[in-house]
């Protein structure tokens, strides 16, 4: 079985995938595109970051976040960046209980 982590991202992936309102980038694809023009990414978004890149990719916005994972409580923090600006235009946080 897959890591709770990976399958909370592979699940948010397929689910922008389905609505068909995005084109999704995955970060591995996202790490490729950075690797061919000689750039690399760190893991963490910051404004201008975001806003080389978008240009760079051609893309609107990213999502960024975490997964916490503790023996009774998952907490997923997600949060849309504006590729123009840098600036994050939508955040949400949600918690369940482990299983």
């Amino acid at each position: 079985a897959l890591p709770i982590c990976e399958t909370v991202r592979q699940k948010l992936i397929a689910q922008l995938v389905d609505s068909q309102s995005f084109t999704v980038v995955t970060r591995e694809r996202l790490e490729e595109l950075l690797k061919e023009q000689g750039l690399s990414e760190t893991g963490a978004m910051d404004e201008q970051a975001a806003v080389e890149i978008g240009a760079l990719i051609g893309v609107d916005g990213f999502i960024d976040g975490y997964l916490s994972v503790s023996e009774e409580l998952y907490v997923l923090s997600l949060s849309l960046i504006d590729a123009q600006s840098g600036v994050i235009i939508w955040a949400k946080t949600t918690e369940w209980m482990a299983p």
